[in-house]
């Protein structure tokens, strides 16, 4: 196989995930002042968040249901943009040299 047929096989599968007007990718940012929660799904692949906590987070509080309470609590009904299928993603914590599953 030549590199431009590779190219070609790997701009498809991209987007597939991307560009299925039947299962879009989504994406939801969230910034509150201790810390940035970015939301993935559709477009194929599993739903995933990413919350990166500043240095002043208190370790007892990184839980998703901390994270949802935040939201809940200080965006009205726009929660439902990250809350409507909060229960199938899965959560991880970006520590800056990897990702760790955030515990409920």
């Amino acid at each position: 196989m030549d590199m431009v047929s590779l190219y070609d096989k790997i701009k498809n599968v991209v987007a597939r995930f991307y560009n299925d007007v039947t299962n879009c990718a989504e994406f939801n940012v969230f910034r509150w002042s201790d810390f940035i929660l970015f939301m993935r799904n559709g477009g194929g692949l599993s739903s995933r968040a990413i919350v990166t906590f500043s240095a002043k987070f208190p370790n007892d509080c990184k839980r998703k249901s901390y994270l949802k309470e935040i939201i809940e609590a200080h965006t009205g009904k726009m929660a439902l943009l990250y809350t409507y299928r909060w229960a199938s993603f899965s959560f991880f914590e970006d520590t800056g040299k990897k990702l760790i599953p955030l515990a409920e």
